[in-house]
């Protein structure tokens, strides 16, 4: 490890290479693009410009009043209750300080609109002579901090022209494969194709009546108090944010799927057809603000905690690396054991939904879920329970309405990726169709570990011989379900891991690990010229090497990846001081307690935790966060000469949020075809 700290401390200083390599720019059209446009797409979709000039107050306004806002509440909480319970503050600490308020005693969160409730003054003088001169000292901030913009003006200019760009749209590729370039008309066409598979749409309008009569749907379902809180009923059905007017749905190109595709390809007609020809996209519906989103959450919220709790279903890849540190692979089995993944075709579109409905009902009395259920709702029968989760996802599933080029769909197969319950209503429905299998299996040693992480499937077979005979039956479960199979008797990747026999399977019988990368990954890392925050940049770092980390089990592939990663961040404009610092204070010997598990914390613990005060602004390169934190902490003594608010307060965490990125200007999840 020594001679990796001398490698990183000899990198040059004074040689910064700014240039954005990599660019990662996927031209599937025939237009071709200047030096300037190339140049501001390989900065990445991440790529923050620098946010316009304003004035102190639009910059302040909205975050002051939400600051003032909450140390008035809490006060205003604080004093009722000593008011009506003569008790000190003990109550206070039960209802207001910690989040008893807020978290049900279950595994699940109750879902609920945020107060509008305010006040606009405390009657308490520290507290508002404390606001009164903290608006000041915001308001008086010397304005003075050298305005850097990071693109030209003309850059911006293109920015906005290809927003609106009448024959190009600019796609993210599947899989982080870098912005791609596709001719409006073929994107046009290849979304269409899709949404005419009479399998899973319907063209149908989304009229009046069926308004209503869903809207009533819902309304049905929600009245039962036991199982819905009050809270839950408005949230549901009371939502200002969400719309009854149709998703739109957008494509995600899969550029990993092309044969032949090629990093920098030559831009030729020919050759852009026949990648056209073979491309495909991934079918995303924005489902954030439809009206049947909220339903959708309840069910999520429900089921998440009793989806991910199955021995077989894969939370994360955390988890995925824990269990195969833990698998010992008996001598038995060391020589003939083989690799195995799969993924499924298609799943979320594929799947029936009447058939899902049915084994999702299974699934729900089985003695584990049921067990479950009567914990959360315990004063309630179970069969209205199961009757009510049946019914909310029948309506969810069965009323997902899609618009695209000015035309409405209706989804009668499936669910579409967006909607909130769709991973829970995948995992289950695949479950009950793998389960018995599987479980045969298991029992029999024939399989030796499986796991899934929603279509993606890794196990350990006992033998090659028995490879076909498990591939023939998961294929033969259901005709609309595919699993595309690979097996390998030395390795295999599975998410963001290649799991292989290494030294440490030869010597201790557990299997290696380490990070896979695709040969066509772009590693389009946010710029150092970016206006992120600079401990953004530090944090987003850090936690990629602590992901390369622990998911490795070799020190030497470790090493080798952080050398690329440290030579890609230098190719994205990083100095190698700002570097070298970050990268010697991540260690390998930190494996184990990145590995340890930190999810395992029962949610009624949180009950002896505070809300923190937060000043949440803008990050606006016309103030500092030095200047931020002084002003919040200049009049901060004045809280303090009143008693009752010592242990009521302390000292607020500032948070940014940013400003838009370049997906965020020219990347659109509703496009048509312009009038001819």
């Amino acid at each position: 490890m020594e001679w990796a700290k001398a490698w990183f401390a000899k990198q040059p200083i004074n040689k910064i290479n700014c240039f954005i390599k990599n660019k990662g720019i996927n031209n599937l059209t025939n237009i071709e693009l200047s030096n300037d446009e190339n140049n501001i797409l390989a900065l990445g979709l991440s790529f923050i410009p620098t946010p316009k000039k304003s004035s102190l107050k639009n910059i302040f306004q909205s975050s002051l009043e939400r600051y003032f806002r909450n140390i008035r509440l809490r006060y205003y909480f604080f004093d009722k209750n000593n008011k009506n319970n003569n008790n000190n503050n003990s109550n206070y600490i039960n209802n207001t300080i910690y989040h008893a308020s807020t978290v049900t005693h279950s595994l699940r969160k109750e879902l609920h609109l945020p107060s509008s409730f305010t006040i606009e003054s405390s009657e308490n003088n520290a507290i508002e002579q404390y606001i009164t001169n903290t608006y000041n000292s915001f308001m008086n901030i010397n304005n003075s901090n050298k305005y850097k913009n990071n693109v030209s003006i003309s850059s911006r200019i293109i920015l906005e022209k290809m927003k609106n760009h009448p024959d190009i749209i600019f796609k993210p590729a599947d899989k982080n494969l870098g912005i791609t370039l596709l001719p409006r008309t073929w994107y046009v066409n290849e979304i269409q194709k899709q949404l005419n598979d009479n399998h899973t749409y319907l063209k149908k309008p989304l009229d009046i009546f069926t308004i209503m009569l869903i809207k009533n749907q819902i309304q049905t379902i929600i009245k039962n108090e036991k199982i819905f809180s009050e809270k839950e009923r408005k949230y549901i059905f009371e939502n200002p944010n969400m719309k009854p007017i149709p998703c739109p749905i957008y494509g995600l190109p899969k550029l990993h799927k092309l044969k032949n595709y090629k990093l920098n390809q030559n831009n030729k007609s020919n050759n852009i057809l026949e990648l056209l020809s073979q491309l495909s996209c991934r079918p995303i519906v924005s489902c954030v603000f439809y009206f049947t989103t909220p339903l959708s959450q309840w069910i999520d919220g429900l089921l998440q905690p009793l989806v991910f709790s199955l021995p077989t279903i894969l939370k994360d890849s955390k988890t995925f690396v824990n269990n195969i540190e833990n698998i010992i692979i008996d001598d038995v089995y060391k020589n003939n054991c083989i690799l195995f993944t799969a993924d499924i075709s298609s799943l979320y579109t594929m799947i029936p939904t009447d058939d899902a409905l049915k084994k999702i009902n299974n699934f729900l009395r089985r003695p584990k879920s049921i067990d479950y259920l009567q914990n959360e709702f315990s004063t309630v029968n179970i069969e209205i329970i199961i009757s009510t989760i049946i019914k909310s996802l029948s309506i969810v599933l069965k009323n997902n309405y899609i618009e695209f080029n000015n035309e409405t769909y209706l989804q009668i197969n499936g669910t579409a990726m967006g909607q909130s319950c769709a991973v829970v209503f995948a995992n289950i429905y695949v479950y009950e169709l793998e389960n018995e299998i599987v479980s045969k299996y298991l029992n029999e040693k024939l399989l030796l570990y499986y796991i899934r992480f929603i279509d993606d499937v890794f196990a350990i077979l006992f033998h090659n011989s028995f490879t076909n005979t498990f591939i023939n039956e998961i294929n033969s479960l259901q005709p609309c379900i595919k699993f595309n199979c690979i097996t390998s008797s030395n390795e295999v990747e599975f998410l963001d891991t290649v799991i292989y026999k290494g030294a440490r399977f030869q010597n201790k019988n557990i299997f290696d690990i380490r990070i896979h990368q695709k040969i066509t990954n772009r590693y389009l890392y946010i710029p150092f010229s970016s206006f992120h925050t600079y401990y953004n940049k530090i944090g987003w770092i850090k936690a990629e090497l602590q992901r390369y980390i622990r998911n490795t089990s070799d020190i030497n592939e470790y090493i080798k990846i952080k050398i690329l990663f440290f030579n890609r961040l230098r190719n994205r404009g990083y100095h190698p001081h700002f570097l070298r610092k970050i990268m010697n204070s991540i260690s390998f010997n930190q494996r184990s307690n990145l590995l340890s598990s930190s999810s395992n914390i029962n949610i009624n613990n949180n009950i002896d935790k505070k809300y923190p005060l937060a000043f949440v602004s803008q990050h606006h390169p016309s103030v500092s966060h030095i200047q931020i934190k002084n002003a919040i902490s200049k009049h901060w003594d004045i809280l303090l000469q009143d008693s009752r608010l010592v242990n009521l307060y302390e000292k607020p965490i500032i948070a940014y949020t940013r400003s838009n990125n370049i997906k965020d200007i020219i990347i659109k999840s509703k496009y048509n075809m312009p009038p001819a």
